[in-house]
């Protein structure tokens, strides 16, 4: 695969970006966000944008987390992109929350991308969401019970962002393997992270990842694809009853 050509197929298809625009590279410092960040530095003259990369340390794992930084920040320095870094104590908040980790940790994400944008310094934020992600989410939501609009998955873009009017999420990498991601970077010279949390048992995600997916594809190899399939097809479909409903809403 040519991933530097997917990438942009799947941008103007799906109209993720607008020449001269200023786009935010989320970046954890694992291999998704890794090539995602390269590729768009690489494409950037072919799409017309500017690029900064953008870390958030969740303070989770100590001194890992603070080398996942610090990692980020150096390479950043290398593809000579400024750096945007902040710290949230996501335990601290999960625990007044009455929440899950996890959950704090995508609300502050959430809410790093949207002072990203409300502030002027970005007009889209590029997440490092993959096929496998996609696979991995639908069975979540399966397996926890949904409807259509679980089954669309994740969007491949979000616009605006939640209470702010303005900017959006987008995922260029929503149609491609991980596999291909690591293969890109190995060809690369380029090293990345590994978050040692993505081997916790305990986390229903990791469980899918590391013992569903790969029973599934015994009996499916392409069962990865399959799924995003379906995730996309749903998306298709709710888009049209929530544009058909609120047109007869006010036609009503």
């Amino acid at each position: 695969m040519d991933l530097s050509a997917e990438i942009v197929r799947v941008i103007r298809r799906q109209r993720m970006l607008r020449a001269g625009e200023q786009v935010a590279v989320a970046c954890s410092g694992g291999a998704d966000s890794v090539a995602l960040l390269l590729l768009l530095n690489e494409l950037k003259a072919t799409l017309g944008i500017h690029l900064l990369v953008a870390h958030l340390n969740h303070q989770l794992r100590g001194a890992a987390a603070d080398a996942d930084e610090a990692f980020v920040q150096e390479l950043a320095a290398r593809l000579g992109l400024e750096f945007v870094a902040e710290r949230v104590d996501v335990a601290a908040r999960a625990k007044a929350a009455r929440a899950n980790v996890e959950e704090a940790g995508r609300q502050a994400r959430l809410e790093f991308f949207a002072r990203l944008c409300a502030t002027g310094r970005a007009d889209a934020v590029a997440l490092g969401h993959t096929q496998d992600d996609q696979a991995e989410t639908l069975l979540v939501r399966l397996v926890r019970g949904t409807g259509l609009t679980g089954l669309a998955g994740i969007y491949p873009v979000m616009e605006p962002l939640p209470g702010i009017g303005c900017g959006r999420l987008i995922r260029p990498l929503l149609e491609v393997r991980r596999t291909a991601l690591r293969e890109f970077l190995q060809e690369r010279k380029q090293a990345w992270r590994e978050d040692l949390s993505n081997l916790d048992p305990a986390r229903t995600r990791n469980r899918i990842r590391l013992e569903v997916l790969p029973r599934l594809a015994e009996l499916s190899p392409a069962v990865v694809a399959r799924l995003a399939g379906l995730a996309r097809q749903a998306h298709h479909e709710e888009a049209f009853w929530r544009v058909f409903i609120e047109e007869r809403f006010s036609t009503l």
